[in-house]
């Protein structure tokens, strides 16, 4: 009768632990995650705003190199990021994040809700041709620092005519 009450406690434990979790999974998405999402989508808001307003700088001032997802930071060097300031440099490096980028159509919540405000676009002229540079952000925060990144820099590169 012992080992049947014990079984019954490690199921309870497990039982317990299960909806402890559950719980803090909750909270975790509910709570902090949106905060922390929304902090600091505020700020690069702001910076995008301002940045559309005045067009005096490229889109890449607005990227914290170190909050980029890794497969971006695997592909691109934090000073070929910084040392795109010419419109040919800044062609090549938006070309690399867009090739790294997967399905680019598909925005996240974030990007979605800010879709009409904190979409940037550029015009970038490389050769005698004209390009039409569309960037949108999406951004999540870590599920074990609560730190925000951004996971997904979507760009679309339309050649303009002449």
């Amino acid at each position: 009768m012992s080992k049947k009450r014990s079984i019954q406690h490690i199921i309870i434990a497990v039982l317990i632990l299960i909806f402890m979790l559950g719980v803090y999974h909750i909270y975790f998405v509910c709570v902090v995650e949106a905060n922390v999402m929304d902090n600091y989508f505020e700020k690069k808001l702001g910076q995008i705003v301002t940045l559309s307003v005045t067009h005096d700088d490229y889109f890449p001032s607005v990227v914290d190199y170190d909050k980029l997802a890794r497969v971006y930071k695997r592909s691109i060097s934090e000073e070929e990021f910084n040392d795109a300031n010419t419109d040919a440099k800044l062609l090549v490096l938006y070309r690399k994040v867009q090739g790294l980028t997967k399905n680019p159509k598909q925005y996240s919540y974030m990007s979605n809700s800010s879709f009409g405000i904190g979409e940037y676009y550029e015009v970038l002229e490389v050769d005698g041709v004209r390009y039409r540079v569309d960037h949108v952000l999406s951004i999540e925060a870590s599920h074990l620092t609560f730190k925000p990144y951004i996971k997904k820099w979507s760009i679309d590169i339309l050649e303009l005519d002449s």
